[in-house]
This record gives C-alpha cells, structure tokens and sequence, in this order.
C-alpha cells in the first residue's frame, strides 16, 4: 500500500511540473524566505523546542515524566513545514515518535497537514487556522491505539519567542461541540 502510494504522489508531482499555468505559492520565492505571512503562523516555531506534558486521567491532571522533543524545519525547499516529535524516554508513549508535514493551501486560505507516527502506522489529516493570535487544528480521529473514534481540537496558545502551550481537546463524534482538554504541553525553546 505503501509503495502504491509513493507511486501515485510521484506521478502527481511529475504531471503538476509539466502543467505551464499551474502556480504553486511562492515560485518566485520560497515562503520562509519572503516572509509570508500565512508562512508565519507555524514557521514562528522552527527550531527546537523542550516540552512537559500533562494528561487527564479520572484523578485529575498528571505530569509524565521527563521533557519531549519536538523540532521544526522547512522542507520542499522551503514550502513546508516539518516537525518530529519524539516522546521522553520515561513517558512510555504508545504511540512512540511522530511527524507532521504542513502545507499552506491558499485557496482555502488554510494549513492542511498530514500527521503519523512510529506505531499507528496511519495518516491523520488535520487542518488549521489562525484564530486570534492562536493556531488551532481540526481533526476527526478513526478508532485506533486505544483510543476511540472522536472529533479533536488542538490549540498552540500563548505564543512567545521562546515559549508556547499546547492542549488536545476531545469531543465525541456525536456531539462536536463538547470539548474535554485531555492533554497538554508547555514548550520552551532549547
């Protein structure tokens, strides 16, 4: 499945170079370096960044143990945004390390992202906006590693140079506007 997947993505962006009147954002100039400012919204947080976690449980909030990494970069020469998350050690998350490749789509003036990690083995389709000098995400999450199925929100608040929140909110698909803050960060730059 895989394979048939890299083929028909290649294939794709084969027959898109060949398209005379396709523009793609920034063919005069890459977006980090025009200083875009869509760009902006998530290329603010490129470089490498310590984070604490807390999650939910029925007795209240818990800290995990250690700090988790999380680094930004560029990629596709400067169109994207990529990061990887790799969990502390001690926190013992199932779901292990994970990536999210961010593409600004300008038509629906959004972030469309794509997310995985080491054992879900899936991709989770995400889209995201600036609302309020915050980044929020949208998500609906199939039933898997435990979990099951349920609409997500996730929001980078509290935005500074050096340091940004970040909390998972859970509703059930039946009902979207019922949110519960399951999970969050406190990330400092390193």
């Amino acid at each position: 499945m895989r394979a048939l997947l890299l083929i028909v993505v290649a294939a794709s962006l084969s027959a898109c170079s060949k398209m005379p009147n396709l523009k793609f954002w920034g063919d005069e100039k890459a977006p980090v370096e025009s200083g875009d400012p869509a760009f902006a919204q998530f290329g603010r947080f490129l470089g490498s960044w310590g984070c604490t976690a807390s999650q939910r449980t029925d007795s209240g909030w818990q800290a995990q143990p250690g700090v988790h990494s999380w680094r930004w970069t560029t990629t596709l020469d400067g169109h994207a945004i990529q990061d990887y998350w790799t969990p502390a050690p001690e926190a013992n998350d199932p779901l292990g390390v994970g990536t999210n490749l961010r593409i600004y789509n300008q038509q629906r003036e959004r972030w469309e992202i794509v997310w995985t990690t080491a054992a879900q083995q899936e991709w989770d389709l995400i889209w995201a906006e600036e609302q309020g000098g915050k980044m929020v995400l949208h998500m609906q999450r199939p039933s898997r590693s435990g979990y099951k199925a349920h609409v997500a929100r996730i929001s980078f608040h509290n935005i500074t140079a050096s340091s940004y929140d970040w909390k998972y909110e859970s509703a059930p698909l039946d009902d979207s506007r019922n949110f519960t803050e399951v999970f969050r960060l406190s990330c400092n730059r390193v």
